[in-house]
């Protein structure tokens, strides 16, 4: 093949990637814009699961506001919005497996951010949770002291996936994540046994989101 056929050859190719590229980057409308939102439990609890055991929380509070226009279009890609710091309530934990002898705080740091993302052929919007590093903190007390676990969200802006839900009055945001990193310590007589450096936390609950005047919509 000449070198002229060849150079031709790879011009086309690079147009063509460059083609499939620009189709694969959807547009991404959030409205309306400047829309404050709420967000809470829709389904009746969100649930992790750590190398501490399994944490269920029956309450969750949070919310942010749209960006005001143009900032709520991104014409390839995701929308970001800031959230209020999530407060988690009703937490317990059954560890060791020993129902109800545990105590269970979870608390939340710095800034948090929901984005959301259209995607190319119409398949719901997807809806990603992000916290900042140590931003989760779930801290199990078991049989009054006799062990201490404590699991810490690790990472820079690890992200919770889920998807999006159009809805009216209530959006709602279905999170189901299997790989949150996580490390594991623990101290007092047996906190031996909750220690694991590495781990991966799962984390499932459906968020309601409800706009104070008028509903959250995700479109392209």
């Amino acid at each position: 093949m000449s070198k002229l056929r060849k150079f031709g050859l790879i011009a086309v190719m690079a147009m063509l990637v460059s083609a499939v590229a620009a189709s694969a980057a959807m547009a991404t409308t959030a409205t309306p814009a400047g829309e404050a939102f709420t967000a809470s439990l829709k389904s009746s609890s969100i649930t992790f699961k750590t190398g501490v055991g399994t944490t269920t929380c029956t309450g969750l509070e949070s919310g942010g506001t749209v960006p005001a226009s143009p900032g709520n279009v991104n014409p390839t890609g995701a929308v970001t919005t800031n959230l209020v710091k999530p407060t988690f309530t009703g937490c317990t934990t059954t560890v060791f497996e020993i129902p109800g002898a545990t105590t269970t705080t979870v608390t939340t740091n710095d800034q948090w951010q929901v984005e959301v993302e259209s995607l190319l052929g119409g398949p719901p919007p997807v809806a990603r949770i992000i916290a900042p590093n140590n931003g989760m903190i779930v801290k199990v007390v078991v049989l009054g002291g006799a062990a201490t676990c404590v699991a810490e969200g690790r990472g820079e802006g690890f992200k919770l996936a889920g998807a999006w839900e159009n809805g009216s009055p209530t959006s709602v945001i279905h999170l189901k994540e299997n790989g949150v990193p996580v490390k594991v310590t623990g101290t007092g007589l047996l906190g031996g046994l909750c220690n694991e450096p590495v781990a991966t936390a799962e984390i499932t609950a459906d968020l309601a989101v409800d706009g104070v005047s008028n509903p959250i919509q995700v479109t392209e």
